[in-house]
């Protein structure tokens, strides 16, 4: 998939203008609906032809998952050439591309290096879902990251420990100040910073 420059990946860039044509018809705040869907989809498919990015059957994207089968919460990655390769299924944002774009832009803002940028959509059963394209960070030597240099780099620029002792989560959690939440995969031959 075809470079982007990483300002465009920011507020006034590409991913700054989809959250920006959704605004006025997303889901945010709102129940899920197969009107809402609908309505959705059709905007994102009038940004992907502006911006000449494709709309791909989810198969066509699966085919080159099913190779390693890499699975989060939220996506679907494969690896290759040093980039990660994502299909997002949009569930920690109530299903609404406005709230996932304006993530990115926020991720994108703190995560200079790993910028993610959206490369297109797929055309699953449950609507359009954001295909994303992230570089990764190639560990050298086995040298990994702890969990105390993960933390140290993250307060340095900007996050804040929240103690969660009292609740349910066991981990540390770190929340920004615009309160996003921020994961690392540890420990594998890439890292891929997202929050």
């Amino acid at each position: 998939m075809p470079g982007t420059p990483e300002a465009s990946l920011g507020e006034s860039g590409k991913i700054g203008s989809l959250r920006n044509r959704l605004k006025t018809g997303s889901a945010t705040g709102q129940i899920y609906t197969k009107t809402l869907r609908e309505r959705q989809d059709r905007i994102v498919r009038e940004w992907t032809n502006d911006n000449n990015l494709p709309v791909i059957p989810e198969s066509d994207f699966l085919a080159k998952w099913n190779i390693d089968k890499i699975k989060g919460g939220e996506n679907r990655v494969y690896f290759q050439d040093n980039y990660a390769y994502k299909l997002n299924n949009l569930i920690y944002h109530d299903f609404s591309v406005h709230d996932f774009a304006d993530r990115l832009i926020q991720s994108n803002n703190y995560f200079h290096d790993t910028a993610i940028d959206i490369t297109g959509f797929a055309l699953t059963s449950q609507g359009l879902r954001p295909l994303l394209r992230q570089k990764t960070v190639v560990v050298k030597d086995n040298v990994f990251s702890t969990k105390q240099s993960i933390r140290a780099e993250l307060e340095h620029i900007g996050f804040k420990l929240i103690d969660l002792s009292g609740s349910r989560r066991i981990r540390d959690t770190f929340y920004p100040m615009l309160a996003q939440t921020m994961c690392c995969l540890m420990n594998t031959e890439y890292c891929v910073l997202s929050m």
